[in-house]
Formats: C-alpha cells, structure tokens, sequence
C-alpha cells in the first residue's frame, strides 16, 4: 500500500510575488484532494516546513491570513490539510541516526524529499510529488544515500510534478483497505508463506481500525514472506541485514530481560499448541507490534501469533 509523499523543498521558502505563493499552495491543495479524499490513500506531509515560509517579508499564517490572496474557504482547506488530525504519517522521522541525503550534490535535509527517498531505499511505496515548476521535473530524482559518511547506494526516487500523471497512477492502484476482514483476506491470497493464527486475528479485531497501521502491517508482512520465499542464500542474507539489524530495525528478538518477565505475554495458541514467541515486527505508530512463530528462514513457513500493541 503506497504512501504518497509531497516534496516541501519544491516551495519558495522565500516568496517575492504573492501570486506565486498563492498558485503552488491551490497545488498542494488539489495534491491532497486528488489522493487523500478521491482516491483515499495516505500522505505525508512535513508540515513544520509550511510554517518556516516567508512570503514578501510575512510569515506564513500571516501571508494566508490576506483576504486579498485567499478567501475565507481557501484558507479552511489549507489548515484542514495541515491539521494534525489528518491521517498522515506521524512526524517521528523512519530514518535511521547516522544517514544524510544528497541531491545535485546539495545536501537534503530530513523532510519529506529525504523520507521518500529512504522508505523508497527500503522497498516501501512511497512516491514523490513536487510542485510544477520547481527544480525537481523529472521522474526519477537521483539520491545519493549515506550511512556514517560513506555511501550507501544512488538512490531512484520515483517522483512525480504532474497531476494529470499522478491520477493515472493513484486510481490503478488497489483500492485502500477498510476494515480487519479486508486486511484478513489480503494477506490470506497475497503472503503464501504466512498464516494468520485466530489470536493475531482477535487481538487486532480488539483496535480501532487505521488506515496506517493497515499499510504497515501489510509492508511488515511482505517483508517476512519475502525472506520465507528467498531462492537463494544472498537473496536471504540481503533480506535479513537490511531490517534486522540497525539503530532502526523493522524487526528483533525481545531482550533476555524482557523474554524471562513477559513469558507468559509472548506465548500464543498455535495449532493448539501453546508456543513461545520473541521474534517481532515494530510499527512505530501507536507503538503496534507483530509477534511471529520464530525467525524467517527460506521455504519455511511462518505463523502470525499477536498484532497489536506494544507488550
């Protein structure tokens, strides 16, 4: 499941012209309408950049306060976008201490362009949109990726500047999943290597449904089944040094600590048999974890025991 991303850095963060800084926010605007309430897909927006612009000598909530520029309506769509009750991804970054972006051989700071640009790295779905005009018009942005000064890899990075493009892409898409059975069923005809054990399924039928917690669940899933479907030893091994190790790794084993406390918490009805299980998936939003039967490994298959809340 995609998320799109809008690029900040494709605004002025300095307008000389009210009418420019007026045209590229009806842009972002109509980017969050066509994704976000069309087609019902999530979107990141980094949201502190918005308010760091200055708009001839204004700050921004000032410049958006001119009722000679934007009518009482527009100004409600824009902070409704902004709002933070907007189902957006948090604002926690997902990239990992010690890593830098580049672009042009300019540095990235760690907003929107550089989150895409990672979770892209990580195989995720996470689209670019940027604003027509800007400097970023072309469909793969190149990105230099670094993890403690050295790099890592030249990131693509799918981006997109055109809305009549990016429709094409968003309406092929499948449809967003919008309830547990949804996410049930998905998994069941996607992830051969997989299954769902009634607990997993009980605990999570117990949360409000979220349309994040959906994508990340399916992403985490994907990842399992992948290194259970691995047809060969570096495929694996590709797999596996990539999500779990790290500062910010997807997935580990509970603490020797943590395993001795909680045994009881972490074993589950498998089969009919109660079984023991330490190895998780993290989802930073809400603190959600994914309890599996043991650690993946090639053609071997893999049951689902938790989702839910951190134990």
């Amino acid at each position: 499941m995609p998320v799109f991303i809008f690029n900040d850095l494709s605004l002025n963060h300095y307008y000389n012209d009210f009418g420019l800084f007026k045209q590229d926010v009806r842009e972002f605007i109509q980017f969050y309408n066509l994704v976000s309430q069309k087609y019902s897909h999530n979107i990141y927006v980094f949201r502190n950049e918005f308010y760091s612009i200055s708009v001839c000598n204004n700050l921004f909530r000032d410049a958006i306060n001119d009722t000679r520029y934007f009518s009482r309506e527009q100004k409600r769509q824009l902070l409704v976008v902004l709002d933070k009750g907007q189902p957006y991804l948090p604002e926690e970054s997902a990239i990992p201490q010690g890593m830098a972006f580049s672009y042009n051989n300019k540095a990235v700071p760690n907003t929107g362009f550089a989150e895409s640009a990672y979770l892209q790295y990580m195989d995720e779905s996470a689209p670019l949109y940027s604003i027509s005009g800007s400097e970023f018009q072309s469909n793969i942005l190149k990105v230099c990726i670094f993890q403690n000064s050295s790099l890592l890899k030249e990131q693509d990075v799918m981006n997109y500047f055109s809305m009549v493009k990016l429709e094409q892409w968003a309406k092929d898409l499948q449809k967003p999943l919008m309830s547990w059975k949804d996410v049930f069923d998905y998994i069941a005809m996607r992830f051969n290597w997989l299954e769902l054990t009634e607990d997993a399924k009980k605990s999570l039928k117990k949360e409000t449904l979220d349309r994040i917690i959906c994508d990340s669940i399916i992403q985490r899933l994907d990842i399992i089944n992948r290194m259970s479907n691995a047809q060969s030893e570096d495929e694996y091994k590709e797999l596996d040094n990539k999500y779990w190790y790290g500062d910010r790794a997807l997935f580990s084993d509970e603490s020797e600590s943590r395993k001795n406390e909680l045994k009881d918490k972490f074993t589950f009805l498998i089969n009919g048999k109660k079984t023991f299980c330490s190895y998780h998936g993290k989802i930073s939003h809400k603190s959600f974890r994914i309890y599996i039967s043991s650690k993946p490994k090639p053609q071997e298959k893999i049951y689902i025991a938790y989702i839910g809340k951190h134990l």
